[in-house]
Order: C-alpha cells, then sequence, then structure tokens
C-alpha cells in the first residue's frame, strides 16, 4: 500500500513538472540552411583598452535562425541587436568558444552549425619600444597565446632583427649585382645614349651662344 502511494506522489510530480520538447531540425531544414550558409557571418575585433573581444554574427535569416556561444556564463557579456541582421556580443573574454548557429522557429530549435573560435589572448610585449618597425613579427602582434618572460621576448626579437638584416643585406646585394650585370650586359647601348645625350647638351649649349651672339651685333 505504502508503494503505491509512494508511486502514485512521483507521478504526480512527473505531471506537474513543465514539459519541453525539442524541435530536432529535418533533413530538408539542414539542407535548406547549407544553401544560404556563405551568408551568414562571424567577425569579432579586440578591444586593446579591455583586453577582451566583441563578436559582431551576420543574420541572413533572423526570423529562422540566431547565434549562440556554449559555455558563456558570464553577466558581463554584453549583448545589443545592432539592426535585423546584426547581432553583437561584447566584452568576451580570451579563450576557445564552440558557436553554433540555431534554429529559433517550431520546427527547428536545434543548432544546424556548430563551429570553435580561437580567440587569442592581448600581447602586452606589442606596445614595447623593442617592437618598433617590426610590427609583423609574432611576438609583436597585439595577440600570442603563449606565455614567454621578457627575457625571452628581448632574446627573441633581437634574433629576429639580425636576421632581417642579413636579408636586407642580401637583396641590397642581389639587387646590386643585377644592376652591374645590366650595365655590363648593355654597355654598348649605354655609350651610345651617353654620346647623344651629350651631343644633344653640346647642340643646345652652342646653339645659344650663337643666339646670343647674333643679338649683340644687331
Amino acid at each position: 500500500m505504502y508503494t503505491n502511494k509512494k508511486s502514485l506522489l512521483f507521478l504526480l510530480i512527473l505531471l506537474l513538472l513543465p514539459i519541453t520538447t525539442k524541435a530536432y531540425c529535418t533533413d530538408e531544414e539542414k539542407l535548406y540552411f547549407k544553401e544560404i550558409e556563405d551568408e551568414y557571418k562571424v567577425t569579432y575585433e579586440l578591444n586593446k583598452e579591455t583586453k577582451n573581444y566583441t563578436i559582431k554574427f551576420y543574420n541572413a535569416e533572423p526570423d529562422r535562425y540566431t547565434l549562440g556561444i556554449y559555455g558563456v556564463v558570464d553577466d558581463n557579456v554584453k549583448y545589443k541587436s545592432i539592426s535585423d541582421n546584426e547581432e553583437e556580443y561584447a566584452n568576451i573574454k580570451p579563450g576557445e568558444y564552440k558557436l553554433g548557429v540555431f534554429g529559433v522557429t517550431k520546427e527547428c530549435d536545434e543548432a544546424v552549425k556548430t563551429f570553435k573560435l580561437n580567440l587569442q589572448k592581448y600581447n602586452n610585449f606589442s606596445e614595447d619600444p623593442l617592437c618598433e618597425g617590426i610590427e609583423e613579427f609574432v611576438l609583436c602582434q597585439p595577440t600570442y597565446d603563449k606565455e614567454i618572460d621578457y627575457e625571452t621576448f628581448v632574446s627573441r626579437v633581437n634574433t629576429y632583427k639580425k636576421t632581417q638584416e642579413k636579408k636586407q643585406a642580401t637583396i641590397d646585394k642581389k639587387d646590386n649585382n643585377q644592376m652591374v650585370e645590366f650595365i655590363e650586359n648593355n654597355l654598348f647601348q649605354i655609350i651610345i645614349i651617353g654620346v647623344f645625350i651629350t651631343a644633344v647638351i653640346v647642340t643646345i649649349i652652342l646653339t645659344a651662344k650663337s643666339v646670343k651672339k647674333s643679338r649683340r651685333l644687331e
């Protein structure tokens, strides 16, 4: 008798609980999204002041889909609807995230596409004066995920600079060699052109003197 009462109570609790039904997207719905997938764009930008990111999502059909970020439980993340087709998630900390494009209709409310997004940490070394002129170097770029100490940073920067100097010296030497080779291969033509230019200049000078002399005689 006690067992029956316990079973009945459990059944009543189940009946009182809210029932939610997940609408799994059909193959046709998934196929439809693949056809328009290229219209969906996810971009991100690093805020150097906060060291956090802003993700922007271009949504071609907001009545059917939306963007979701797995595992982000942070009150500091700010969501904003920029327009009917643009969503913004601001103040997201660096890290690797799994994103999904989810259906928002009664017929489809699961992810039709998932992908990963790696938001690298801000690189404080990028502000170091040693990076001036070599901003393209990996340790001088705004983001860098690995942890290194300042001594290692300085050492690698100096090594990179020496490598670049050697490369530039090689390029300059090659350019000089090409110039010498060009002159050697075209020496006769260069002499002819030089003689012609000289003759033209001499002719102009003599003509000018002749004109001046004629004016004086007048």
